[in-house]
């Protein structure tokens, strides 16, 4: 039963073939390897044309961060197409909403009957109240400093998925205001883009006065937004 295999002749040069493949792969992997090295080190570490010009006019963006300047002043579009397909994706997996038993409910119902080990309640709401003030000052510290809604929007979420892991308390998507909520960045975003089309003539075209206001906002409402779609992806995928 436990003799050793005898294998026959065609697995042993399956086996030979099999070795060499992993020979070829591997130095492949190296040689692609080596050549991404080479090209790094080579690299012209200097400031590229396009980044040159971004940081030349960032005082006409309305904020201090270069990252945020991009996402929501030089490409705000592409930011808009990304909340866009967050709201579908929100779309697919949202409950039915034919149902209207869950609306007279709040958004977090409390099992009441589901018993919760008092330590682990304690640090469920000291990481909730964490989650959103360090959600707050990230969104806020976006304009100057690494942050903005996508990251706060995240963390805010991270504080749901605590309270949703525990157990007690289950998040009622068919709530009242709740389905406003999650197309409220993309909402909002979409006008501040006729606003600023309104103002300067071309859509999300911020005026210069104007651009650090208007970017809080879609930012605020992102935030939201983001938070609401990422909570929404994990209590309903993981059902």
């Amino acid at each position: 039963m436990f003799g050793e295999p005898v294998l026959s002749e065609s697995q042993e040069q399956s086996n030979r073939m099999s070795a060499w493949i992993r020979v070829g792969v591997a130095i492949v992997v190296t040689c692609l390897c080596s050549l991404v090295i080479v090209l790094i080190l080579q690299h012209d570490k200097g400031i590229p044309p396009l980044a040159r010009l971004a940081l030349s006019n960032l005082e006409f963006t309305g904020v201090e961060n270069p990252v945020t300047a991009v996402l929501l002043n030089y490409r705000s579009y592409d930011t808009l197409l990304e909340i866009a397909v967050l709201m579908i994706v929100a779309v697919t997996v949202l409950p039915n909403f034919q149902c209207d038993a869950g609306a007279a409910q709040p958004f977090v119902v409390i099992d009441e009957q589901h018993k919760v080990d008092p330590i682990l309640a304690g640090l469920v709401k000291w990481l909730v109240s964490c989650a959103v003030i360090s959600g707050g000052y990230l969104l806020w510290t976006g304009a100057h400093a690494p942050g903005g809604a996508f990251q706060a929007g995240a963390v805010i979420a991270g504080g749901g998925v605590a309270l949703a892991v525990v157990g007690k308390y289950r998040f009622n998507w068919l709530a009242n205001g709740v389905s406003v909520a999650i197309v409220l960045g993309l909402a909002v975003f979409m006008g501040v883009a006729g606003l600023s089309k309104a103002m300067s003539g071309v859509a999300l075209a911020f005026p210069v006065d104007e651009a650090g206001l208007l970017i809080l906002i879609v930012e605020i409402a992102a935030t939201v937004s983001i938070a609401l779609v990422l909570l929404l992806l994990f209590t309903e995928l993981n059902d």
